[in-house]
């Protein structure tokens, strides 16, 4: 591990971009829908706190998500689709903070020492880049989508966010989510 960090440390860039997409340790989309159809692999899927409803009846600022379909907040909320659609082996995280992130990788794959983890978050930009080294330590395949919207668009708006000061919410555009659904479909093959 601490090889891969120094090595992720040397890299003028420790991912692919393209476009509102940032790869780790893989080269493509394409490659990614593969890895996410393996047995023995565990797709996992963050989605920022910042893309919660204000309503959610689970508290914005939390990693909390009863993704209820009877209820009127939770039937219109993406990530509340996306829970309710994931196989059961798989899961969704609610990101309330960076450490989090990190900490639930490392559980999940404690847990699983064999499965091979594919790991799709959505976050701004900076949080994506702050994130890279520790992508490329594990060596896990990682697929960030860059959130619109509201976003964090420096360092102090980073930090505000982290202490749970951020009212505007943030957002994924068409493409994203029909992206995010068709890799939680092809987790099924």
């Amino acid at each position: 591990n601490t090889f891969n960090l120094f090595s992720s440390y040397l890299k003028s860039n420790p991912y692919i971009k393209n476009k509102d997409y940032f790869l780790f340790n893989i080269d493509s989309l394409e490659s990614l829908e593969k890895k996410v159809q393996k047995k023995d692999s565990i797709f996992i899927i963050g989605f920022s706190y910042c893309q919660k409803p204000k309503e959610c009846p689970e508290k914005r600022f939390s990693d909390n998500c009863i993704a209820d379909y009877k209820n009127l907040i939770c039937s219109k909320c993406f990530i509340g689709k996306c829970k309710n659609f994931i196989k059961k082996d798989d899961s969704v995280l609610l990101i309330p903070d960076i450490n989090y992130i990190s900490n639930k990788i490392f559980e999940i794959k404690n847990k699983n020492p064999k499965k091979e983890l594919i790991f799709l978050i959505t976050a701004c930009d900076l949080s994506i880049k702050m994130f890279s080294d520790f992508a490329n330590m594990l060596k896990i395949s990682v697929l960030g989508i860059k959130l619109h919207g509201r976003v964090c668009i420096n360092y102090q708006s980073f930090l505000l966010s982290e202490y749970h000061e951020k009212k505007n919410l943030t957002n994924l555009t068409k493409e994203q989510k029909n992206l995010i659904f068709n890799l939680i479909e092809k987790s099924y093959t």
